[in-house]
């Protein structure tokens, strides 16, 4: 974690825990051990098939080669080319995705998933402005979609435009009121702006949920640790971490209070 804070008052560690915590964000792994079948150079069908499986499973560098041998060989529909950018995102390859992505989206602009997957893509280049040109985009063409609204919501985090941040997170927490990724960035976003009595309430609620995971307890900590609920903070961070780490947590909750005193009140203007 990234132990500052800039001029206004966002702790880059804070922001990034938003994007870890959100399972919206592309997950990157390379190519699995896992066994699959031959690649049938003579057989498209077969071959596009084999590709989405690797997908569906997580072995996405395994899948956009294969993408990429079919649109080599001719293959140029719209879903191999949105499934090909998905897997690059999957596996890293984020200049492509981009590309892909922007591919899919000048052959159908109606279609907001490829505009989501865009944006996820954005934000991990961190490129924040474009990842909520992207995100808008979605929400304007499918104001009901989910993760554009979280997906917005992150981006203007990460623009230390908190308020509306918040505003995007409730927005799609009307829609989705059990979506715990929402509650979870909503949570650290009131933490971000300064609100410690909201992000606890929030994020406590969230870590009592059944199904709770590590992280919803650790962000827990870190709003009680900003609050100064030191006590509290570490009862809920021994639940996953060792006393070191633990200990390590805690001075740095202190030394953010201590290098912003007045976070509270200055955040409300932001």
């Amino acid at each position: 974690m990234v132990r500052s804070w800039t001029a206004l008052p966002v702790c880059v560690g804070v922001a990034s825990l938003i994007l870890s915590g959100c399972q919206s964000s592309p997950s990157y792994s390379s190519a699995s051990t896992m066994q699959h079948p031959s690649a049938d150079a003579n057989d498209p069908a077969k071959n596009e098939h084999l590709a989405d499986t690797l997908r569906e499973g997580g072995n996405f560098a395994a899948a956009a080669s294969l993408y990429d041998k079919l649109v080599a060989h001719g293959a140029d529909s719209t879903t191999i080319h949105l499934n090909l950018a998905m897997s690059l995102a999957g596996s890293g390859q984020l200049d492509r995705a981009a590309t892909e992505y922007q591919t899919v989206i000048a052959r159908d602009p109606s279609k907001p998933g490829p505009q989501v997957g865009l944006g996820r893509v954005l934000i991990a280049q961190h490129k924040p402005n474009e990842a909520l040109r992207a995100f808008s985009t979605a929400i304007a063409l499918s104001p009901d979609l989910v993760p554009a609204w979280n997906g917005k919501g992150i981006a203007l985090d990460l623009l230390q435009r908190h308020e509306e941040a918040q505003q995007a997170y409730r927005a799609g927490l009307q829609m989705a009121p059990d979506d715990k990724t929402l509650k979870n960035n909503y949570g650290l976003s009131l933490a971000l702006s300064g609100d410690y009595a909201g992000a606890v309430k929030t994020l406590s609620e969230l870590a009592q949920t059944p199904g709770a995971s590590s992280r919803n307890r650790q962000n827990l900590a870190l709003a009680l640790g900003l609050q100064g609920d030191n006590d509290d903070a570490k009862a809920i961070a021994h639940a996953d971490l060792d006393d070191a780490a633990v200990e390590n947590n805690l001075k740095f909750y202190d030394s953010i209070r201590q290098n912003a005193p007045d976070l509270g009140a200055t955040a409300s203007g932001l």
